[in-house]
């Protein structure tokens, strides 16, 4: 089997992707990735910080009783959607049809080329890309306190248009690639015990590098 011979055909996915961050040109890209590091800026990471916190702890807390963890599939996959979807103000019990829509276009871009993925991320496109328009309207019909207020916003003053807000939104809600590499079990036990993940030491006031 082999993929549609008509362009026509990925038209959602090629709509997905016109407006992304990561390929357009200046001064398209200047604008939009200026818009992007207001969202994702130092001073509003900083104030997560308690809440990745939790977020990791649960994640740790749901494997603690195997007393092992894959720590791509347990812990480095799922963290970054969670923490993306916290910051935009998405429902939690979205992230399971985010995960499986970005998941499709992962597959398409990074597989064999087939019709079934083909068809799969059509679908997986189309799906995003109302999602994200509709949580975009209601944010903008009902303002609250979450970072995709904020484009929302900004696309009312002209700063951004819709299809770069959607495609940039989609784009940020994608898991990191599934990098299947060896030895990626580690121990879930205390800090420790042979095996165990151990926090990174903290900087000393001598350390140079320390900012």
């Amino acid at each position: 089997m082999g993929c549609p011979s008509s362009g026509e055909g990925l038209a959602p996915v090629a709509s997905l992707l016109q407006s992304l961050v990561g390929f357009i040109e200046p001064p398209a890209h200047t604008r939009v990735r200026a818009a992007i590091r207001k969202v994702v800026s130092p001073d509003v990471v900083e104030r997560m910080r308690p809440r990745i916190q939790g977020l990791v702890e649960t994640l740790l807390d749901r494997v603690q009783g195997a007393g092992e963890m894959e720590l791509i599939a347990d812990l480095a996959r799922p963290l970054p959607m969670l923490v993306i979807g916290d910051l935009l103000g998405l429902p939690t019990e979205d992230s399971v049809c985010l995960k499986n829509w970005t998941g499709a276009l992962a597959a398409f871009f990074g597989g064999e080329a087939t019709m079934a993925r083909s068809r799969d991320a059509m679908s997986a496109a189309v799906d995003l890309e109302a999602y994200f328009r509709h949580q975009l309207a209601d944010r903008r019909a009902r303002p609250r306190a979450d970072a995709l207020t904020c484009p929302a916003a900004a696309q009312q003053g002209g700063f951004l248009n819709e299809q770069e807000l959607v495609s940039n939104c989609s784009g940020c809600s994608s898991p990191p690639p599934d990098y299947d590499a060896p030895h990626r079990k580690r121990r879930a036990g205390p800090a420790g015990e042979p095996g165990a993940a151990r926090p990174p030491a903290a900087p000393s006031a001598d350390d140079p590098k320390r900012d």
